[in-house]
């Protein structure tokens, strides 16, 4: 064990080598490239060393459940805030070329990290300094690659740094450090690879200011570590303790879910959710789908554009058809409208009256229900 917790040590004073060059010589490559070439071969050479131990699989499988659930939990928070404040369109292509071309060098530089954090948690027993010296590490090291990326002209942009930045990353590796250290890799790399690609799949984000943006990124991890600590101390008391903690664990973000959907269908915020009864808009989204509205008013509609896709009244029907034509007439915006799917364009023009919104998104298949109901309702 003496003979391994040298090796750790040696492992740890490379990174250290690693993270003082990239300190000094960052602006000389490319990060990104570093990283994956150095941890990949670090990572690889600790297994020939190490191999790969055995995991505390009692705490295992319950961990990962409540990691799970909690990242779910954790989305469908920041997700419905996000029906309060907006949504910002990420900048990253969501080709499914794209998407893997973004995703596998972030995927594969976590694996490698985090080889690394196991083979040093699991080779140091019970001496945890090289446990708190490979999360210091990797904290300075998060921290000149976001220094890297900043623009800090002033002492509140060093500011912003540190509360938006800093201050989550180093939460965020401590508890990557705590999981591994007293459970496994599992929930480490399960956080980090879904909070960590997630950007790169959806299109949009909640568009959260410097303050609740540091308020999140901190309280996640604190979460997280609550919930998996009381589980482990629960876990070596009794079972039936952690089956109620996982059954209320799901509770709460299916009430949650539910109650968003509820709201949005009710269209009481800023945001209505809209079944798809045709296909005139086949090519973007079917009948049985439904589309995110963002809604406008009357005084909103100069905001609309042609090619934006228009949720509209008429005849006591909302119709989603894209904007073909706009101009003004009478004192009022007025537009024309056309399906996608459609060879002519609709027979009425859309006033600013009628403007309900645009459509900014689309969900696959949750608009049946609704459709079935209503024409059920019509044919009695």
């Amino acid at each position: 064990m003496k003979k391994n917790i040298k090796i750790v040590y040696l492992i740890e004073v490379l990174i250290l080598f690693f993270v003082i060059i990239i300190g000094l010589y960052r602006k000389n490559f490319d990060i990104n490239v570093a990283q994956l070439s150095f941890f990949g071969l670090l990572s690889l050479i600790s297994l020939l060393i190490f191999r790969f131990p055995r995991d505390k699989t009692y705490y295992r499988a319950g961990t990962l459940r409540m990691v799970i659930i909690s990242l779910l939990s954790y989305l469908i928070i920041i997700y419905g805030l996000g029906l309060l404040i907006g949504f910002v369109r990420l900048p990253f292509a969501h080709t499914p070329l794209a998407i893997i071309k973004n995703i596998i060098p972030v995927i594969l530089l976590i694996v490698f990290k985090e080889i690394i954090r196991y083979l040093v948690c699991k080779n140091s027993s019970d001496n945890r300094w090289p446990v708190i010296i490979i999360t210091f590490l990797y904290i300075v090291l998060g921290i000149i690659i976001e220094y890297s990326y900043s623009d800090i002209n002033s002492l509140e942009g060093l500011f912003i740094l540190f509360t938006v930045t800093i201050l989550p990353l180093s939460f965020k590796e401590i508890l990557y450090s705590y999981l591994t250290y007293n459970v496994s890799i599992l929930p480490s790399l399960l956080i980090r690879i879904l909070m960590e690609t997630f950007i790169f799949i959806v299109p949009f984000y909640p568009n959260f200011d410097n303050y609740l943006s540091a308020v999140l990124g901190v309280m996640y991890p604190f979460i997280v570590y609550n919930v998996v600590s009381r589980a482990i101390i629960h876990a070596e008391k009794k079972d039936k303790i952690i089956i109620k903690t996982y059954r209320k664990l799901i509770t709460y973000p299916v009430f949650f879910i539910l109650s968003i959907l509820i709201v949005l269908i009710s269209g009481i915020l800023r945001y209505q959710l809209i079944a798809i009864g045709s296909n005139s808009m086949k090519d973007v989204y079917q009948r049985g789908d439904a589309v995110l509205v963002y809604k406008y008013t009357k005084e909103d509609a100069d905001k609309v554009n042609i090619g934006d896709i228009l949720a509209y009244q008429h005849n006591d029907t909302v119709i989603t058809h894209r904007v073909v034509d706009k101009y003004y007439s009478d004192g009022h915006i007025a537009f024309r409208t056309k399906g996608d799917n459609n060879k002519i364009v609709d027979d009425n023009v859309v006033l600013d009256n009628d403007v309900k919104g645009i459509v900014i998104n689309k969900i696959k298949f949750i608009g049946f229900p609704t459709i079935l109901l209503q024409e059920a309702l019509n044919k009695e």
